[in-house]
């Protein structure tokens, strides 16, 4: 659209390249340090940020002090996905210094808002610039020629502010969705860890705890646990043995039998459409790590430990050798089942047992002798059970809110930073 040109960044902003190091020297002077962490895992950087303490010359403060709106990006990294990460100083007081692996960007605010330069560097087309430049074999960087290169789209001025008003706003919804979901995460991790020590009462209220009732707890291998709680081994909790899939599923086949490897296990929970599919012939020699809807996959290579329930889409489908079966027995309830493989008292034996030299496992034989913790009757296990879904139905639907912005943001950075819509309008609006 005839509003829009492009510039090179050199042309839009002083560009330095820090060469301050994290080291503290009685002759320099005490600094705060903004490090490559603290850009690539923020967006907007303020006071409240746990800045390092260092120190640095009077030349390098000179050169490398950060102020208000300068915008900082990771200079290098062992991953090329890792460079040209931009964060905004948003607000700062002063004595903050730019650290090394970075760079820092003073934009020319008569011609680029500081915010708008930000959105434009986290672009698709400027990602795209920075991997096809960037120069390494084990170690990538951009040169600053590469940084003083990169192509900046640019509306006026005043429509860059209205832009970046827009995706800030969005920026601070998901921040704060994000927040929410921590904190859901911390309050559920302290609910399973007490759920988990105290059991509930046949109101389903949590127990009190040992030090106020003594009475109502026994001695196990597992520590204290209340009364009427056992704990046994996970292969005596189980319908049939604990056993690993397919040693060698290929060749891969559409419409045949899915299976689960460790990569599959990477979310909250398993999904078809992301198996590979093996032939009926291969599956057929593996009857015994074929799944049903409702067991449990457990991960025994990488992300070890990680249990994930079967759903009924994927019911048949079976194993490789880095995922376990477990198909809980009589005592326990199925839903309680996938709680108590996560409670805290089986991770910590599951880390104990795990051991490796090119990979880490856990061998099916140390897996099959983890002892974990149940109540006998199986209605507290339904309310342990039910406890956790109430919070996990909230944190799902926090995290389909966070799915729902960040879609949502994408589109308007395609929109409102390409061209590909106009922004007067935009303008406008806002004006009136």
């Amino acid at each position: 659209m005839s509003e829009w040109s492009e510039k090179p960044l050199g042309e839009l902003a002083t560009i330095r390249v820090s060469n301050v190091d994290k080291k503290s020297l009685a002759s320099e002077y005490p600094v705060r340090l903004c490090n490559y962490m603290d850009v690539y895992s923020g967006t907007y950087l303020d006071d409240e940020v746990e800045y390092m303490e260092a120190t640095a010359s009077a030349r390098e403060i000179a050169n490398f002090s950060l102020q208000t709106g300068d915008v900082v990006i990771t200079k290098d990294s062992e991953s090329p996905d890792d460079i040209g990460i931009p964060a905004v100083i948003d607000r700062t007081a002063g004595g903050l210094v730019c650290g090394y692996h970075l760079a820092m960007l003073r934009p020319e605010k008569s011609k680029v808002d500081p915010l708008f330069l930000l959105k434009q560097i986290e672009t698709d087309a400027v990602r795209r610039f920075y991997l096809k430049q960037a120069a390494g074999s084990t170690r990538y960087a951009l040169s600053t020629g590469t940084i003083e290169a990169t192509p900046i789209k640019l509306v006026p001025l005043d429509q860059q502010r209205v832009v970046a008003r827009i995706l800030r706003t969005i920026d601070t919804q998901i921040e704060a969705t994000e927040k929410l979901i921590a904190k859901q995460e911390r309050v559920r991790a302290g609910l399973m860890q007490d759920l988990f020590a105290r059991g509930v009462d046949e109101r389903g209220r949590l127990r009190p705890p040992r030090e106020q009732a003594p009475h109502l707890y026994h001695q196990t291998e597992l520590g204290w646990l209340p009364l009427g709680w056992e704990v046994d081994a996970l292969q005596n909790l189980a319908t049939t043995d604990i056993t690993y899939g397919i040693v060698q599923a290929g060749p891969h086949v559409l419409g045949g039998i899915p299976y689960i490897r460790t990569g599959d296990m990477s979310g909250e929970s398993l999904d078809r459409d992301s198996l590979l599919c093996t032939t009926s012939a291969i599956a057929a020699n593996f009857q015994r790590s074929r799944v049903q809807s409702g067991e449990i996959v457990i991960a025994i290579r990488a992300t070890i430990g990680k249990a994930l329930v079967v759903p009924a889409e994927l019911d048949g489908a079976n194993l490789t050798q880095g995922t376990a079966r477990f198909a809980p027995n009589s005592k326990l309830d199925r839903r309680f089942s996938l709680r108590m493989l996560r409670c805290r008292q089986v991770e910590l034996q599951i880390t104990v047992h795990t051991k490796g030299t090119t990979f880490n496992e856990i061998t099916l034989a140390d897996l099959r002798t983890v002892i974990a913790p149940f109540p006998t009757k199986l209605g507290e296990q339904r309310q342990i059970s039910e406890t956790l879904d109430a919070i996990d139905k909230r944190l799902e639907k926090l995290r389909m809110e966070r799915s729902k912005l960040l879609l949502q943001k994408s589109g308007l950075m395609q929109d409102l930073l390409t061209g590909k819509v106009s922004v007067a309008p935009l303008l406008e609006s806002a004006a009136t």
